[in-house]
C-alpha cells in the first residue's frame, strides 16, 4: 500500500509526538508550548535532519565550510545550537532580558522549554538569513 508523502510525514510526526524511536528530548519538544512549525524544526534537529553545512556536504551539495554565525568552527547541528559562540551569546542576551545570569555550556540544560525552543528557532532563522539573504544581525538585534 502506497501511503504517500503527506501521510508518511503525518505518521512520522505522530510517532515522534509519542516518542517512538526518538531521542530523549522529543518529549520536551512536543509537550512544551510553541508553534507547530518550530516543534517540527526541533524534531528534525533532534534527528540530525536539518540541512546544516555538514549534512549538505555529506549529500554532495554545495556547502560553506565554517559556521556562518561564528565563522570559526565547522557547521553542524551540535555546533550550531550548543557550541557556537554566537549562539551562547544569544542565550546570554535572552537570559539577561529575563533577569537570569550568564550561561556557560553546562547551563544549557537549565533553560526552560519555551525559552529553549524559541531561542533555537531564533538561531536557526539567523543562520538562514546569513545563508540565503546574506543579511547578518548582531547578537542583540537577532529576532
Amino acid at each position: 500500500m502506497d501511503v504517500g508523502w503527506p501521510a508518511f510525514l503525518a505518521l512520522s510526526v505522530s510517532d515522534a509526538a509519542r516518542g517512538v524511536g526518538c531521542t530523549p528530548y522529543v518529549g520536551l519538544i512536543w509537550s512544551t508550548w510553541g508553534p507547530l512549525r518550530v516543534k517540527i524544526f526541533l524534531w528534525l534537529a533532534s534527528q540530525y535532519r536539518l540541512w546544516t553545512a555538514d549534512r549538505r556536504h555529506k549529500h554532495g551539495l554545495e556547502a560553506h565550510e565554517t559556521c556562518l554565525l561564528c565563522e570559526v568552527e565547522p557547521e553542524s547541528v551540535d555546533h550550531l545550537f550548543v557550541h557556537c559562540r554566537f549562539t551562547l551569546d544569544v542565550w546570554n542576551v535572552v537570559l539577561a532580558a529575563l533577569g537570569a545570569g550568564s550561561l556557560g555550556l553546562s547551563g544549557l540544560t537549565s533553560v526552560s522549554g519555551e525559552v529553549g525552543i524559541l531561542g533555537a528557532w531564533i538561531v536557526w532563522k539567523e543562520q538562514n538569513a546569513r545563508c540565503f539573504r546574506r543579511v547578518a544581525s548582531d547578537v542583540v538585534s537577532v529576532r
